[in-house]
């Protein structure tokens, strides 16, 4: 497998290959049980079984604790969720008082209004966001949804082959409810973990406001805007907007993410408002015992002065009381005040990829003597470090780490979040032996999150596959300037509290790297992230360190601000320059051995370099040796070295041969790549072959054996002996 070079060659780890997809590699490893923290016995599939799909009694059996920790984690009253659910609803029973977050997914409408741009043609949806609109016509749906993946892939202006030929568009979602009388008074507002993209939202008429990025949370108040008196329906109405070209993978289009209604009294935890680290772990775990440190943010809405009490429970995974501390904060109206608590837990289990002990905080605050509100946070006992020359350890084990990148898809199920979907993806993962994930190229859904310190598995959080200056017309960079700042703080809130996460990316294979502006904008990333957490290393992932930068270039400047840098397809040689011109900073492998294979499926093994054949009815791609990726060749080179004694999982079927190669594109017969080519058409046996000196640096295909030169170099010799080169004269 792929590994990441950290320091000096033997010690080595990995965050990110593409994901393994070799039966053989998965049959070397040595077989063991990947059940969830609070289940350490019973059957689980063999990783044959669950590559196969062969087991899927087995792969239930394995499944199922961690889907029951995902159900009890979001489990609502049943009169609670009746409250939100829908109009007809005013005779239901009171919800509980003590429930401060309610699903709020179920009984939406739907319109595709344009799956050829984000205009409406005709104007009959102008006035959607009204409460008196006529949605009757609309379909009905539970969120989460992806409106893209239920389209046919269509070749025209308004598609692309690295969203797989899927629509996008223009499409409104609306939900009326009411809210009953209990709710007077309190402090009442909407969650959404995500929708893609440009949402603009409203309730009852009234423009709540608008939010771009696809991948981070954002939330609404709607105190005073909306009816609680039980009888008056409420509306809620969401735009999303999705102009292709907007990403370079498939990311769907709506709210693929789930939504909550958060209601609280005046005086209340803010949102993202606990923190929660375990301090020199390293040092008192020796002494038996590990600290909890809880900061506690209270926001107080109220029109008077208020004085809480703030009392924080850790409970381990037997849901057993750990230990327990209470503090007093005095908060003034309209603002918020913190609550350090610290917590001693007497002989903690640690969280491991082998053991991934978690542990719970409760946080209860009291004020006027009454309990005002109350909320949960999971954590887990962990102490890491990367070391130059040492290489990354977890709990003062060294651990080459063994990871893949992974876009937020779940191939045919699309973009939309589901925990059943994420844990049977990162079981598969697991059984291959990865114990990484890099989350390409955007902040993850919670679910994810959770599903992985469930696992024990590591993470890099990643924010941004652009800053500044985009690679589409349509991504994010229409919205960096302005939203970057506070994309990246809710990023790292919403996942600051999970054991898994080990890094936090700012970015990668961003252009601004090599420009003039580029530093500052690192700088001011890196300041945001470090606003809020200091305990972990700020890296990000980038393919402009192929050579140690000049002196006093962008790439110098921002790399000796970051706390180690993950390179993008380097060659071994590359990584030794850096690391000796850098030796202060860790650096690893965070991109490398990509590959567009399919997993199980092998079309003419036998032949070399085949391709892929994209003659309809047979679309299936040889194995990974057979249809190496030519801007990987690399990334091999790099694996070749390390490979001996140093890589995590090196196949035995010859050198340089990694077993961890190919990106998990699972949705189409050929993935889209990290790449400024253009791939062939649906039903097209054609392949392209440019040469874009104004547009700069361009794929050339070898028009006998379609392997590429990398980027930005001219036409060369095929590396399987081919003798034909590009045919165009510009590219000889």
């Amino acid at each position: 497998m792929v590994t990441f070079r950290v320091g000096v060659c033997g010690r080595t780890a990995a965050v990110g290959c593409r994901v393994s997809r070799s039966e053989d590699a998965v049959d070397h490893l040595p077989d063991k049980q990947y059940v969830s923290a609070n289940n350490r016995s019973g059957t689980n599939p063999s990783r044959r079984q669950l590559l196969r799909g062969a087991g899927a009694g087995l792969g239930a059996a394995a499944l199922g604790p961690i889907l029951a920790r995902s159900a009890q984690a979001s489990d609502r009253p049943a009169a609670a969720r009746a409250a939100i659910r829908g109009q007809g609803v005013a005779g239901a029973t009171e919800p509980d008082p003590a429930v401060r977050s309610y699903d709020f997914d179920q009984d939406w409408k739907f319109v595709l209004v344009n799956a050829n741009g984000i205009t409406d043609p005709t104007g009959a949806y102008a006035n959607a966001y009204q409460p008196g609109f006529d949605d009757s016509g609309w379909r009905v749906l539970d969120l989460p949804h992806d409106w893209s993946i239920e389209l046919t892939p269509v070749d025209n202006a308004n598609t692309v082959s690295g969203n797989g030929f899927f629509p996008g568009g223009l499409g409104w979602y609306r939900k009326t409810f009411t809210l009953p009388s209990s709710m007077t008074g309190k402090r009442i507002s909407v969650e959404f973990d995500g929708v893609y993209m440009n949402s603009y939202v409203y309730v009852n008429g009234e423009l709540l406001g608008n939010h771009p990025y696809a991948y981070t949370g954002f939330n609404y108040d709607l105190t005073g805007k909306v009816h609680t008196d039980g009888t008056t329906p409420n509306v809620i109405a969401v735009q999303a907007s999705n102009q292709i070209p907007s990403s370079r993978w498939y990311s769907g289009s709506g709210i693929y993410r789930n939504v909550y209604l958060i209601v609280t009294d005046s005086v209340h935890i803010a949102r993202h408002g606990t923190f929660v680290t375990t301090p020199e772990l390293s040092g008192t775990i020796a002494s038996g015992h590990g600290n909890v440190q809880v900061q506690t943010t209270v926001q107080n809405d109220g029109t008077a002065a208020a004085d809480a009490a703030v009392t924080v429970t850790v409970r381990d995974a037997h849901g057993s009381v750990a230990g327990s501390a209470t503090a007093s904060v005095s908060v003034a109206a309209g603002q918020s005040a913190t609550a350090t608590s610290v917590v001693r837990v007497n002989h903690p289990s640690l969280w491991s990829v082998e053991d991934p002990a978690l542990y719970a905080v409760e946080t209860e605050v009291v004020a006027g003597g009454q309990t005002v509100d109350s909320d949960h946070s999971s954590f887990g006992f962990r102490y890491f470090s990367f070391d130059p020359g040492g290489g990354f350890s977890l709990n003062g084990h060294h651990m080459k780490i063994q990871g893949v990148d992974l876009h937020a898809t779940q191939g045919p199920l699309g973009a939309v979040i589901l925990p059943d979907a994420l844990a049977r993806q990162i079981l598969i993962m697991k059984s291959m032996g990865v114990n990484a994930l890099r989350t390409a190229h955007n902040p993850p859904a919670p679910e994810l999150t959770a599903v992985c310190e469930q696992l024990g598995i590591v993470m890099m959080v990643e924010a941004f596959d652009c800053w500044h200056t985009g690679k589409l017309p349509y991504d994010y960079h229409l919205y960096f300037d302005e939203w970057s700042d506070s994309d990246i703080k809710e990023m790292v809130n919403a996942h600051k509290n999970s054991p898994a996460v080990v890094l936090w990316s700012i970015g990668n294979e961003t252009p601004d790297t090599g420009l003039s502006g580029g530093p500052a904008i690192a700088q001011k990333l890196i300041a945001d992230v470090r606003s809020i957490d200091t305990t972990r290393p700020v890296v990000m992932g980038s393919d402009q360190y192929r050579s140690v930068p000049k002196p006093g270039s962008p790439p110098d400047l921002i790399v000796r601000q970051l706390d180690g840098l993950g390179v993008n397809y380097n060659t071994a040689m590359s990584m030794d320059g850096l690391h000796a011109a850098y030796p202060s900073k860790f650096f690893f492998c965070s991109e490398t051995s990509s590959e567009t294979s399919t997993r199980g499926v092998y079309q003419d093994p036998q032949l070399l370099n085949t391709g892929e054949n994209y003659t309809p009815g047979k679309r299936s791609t040889s194995s990974y040796d057979n249809n190496l990726a030519s801007w990987t060749m690399s990334g091999n080179t790099s694996s070749r070295k390390t490979a001996t004694g140093c890589s995590g999982l090196a196949d035995s079927s010859g050198p340089g041969r990694t077993t961890s190669a190919s990106r998990h594109h699972t949705m189409f017969s050929r993935s889209r790549r990290h790449s400024s080519a253009r791939w062939t058409r649906p039903g097209s046996r054609r392949t392209r072959s440019t040469c874009s000196a104004a547009s700069g640096p361009a794929i050339r295909w070898c028009t006998s054996c379609r392997w590429t030169g990398h980027r930005g170099r001219r036409a060369s010799r095929c590396r399987y002996g081919c003798t034909r080169t590009c045919p165009r004269s510009s590219c000889s």
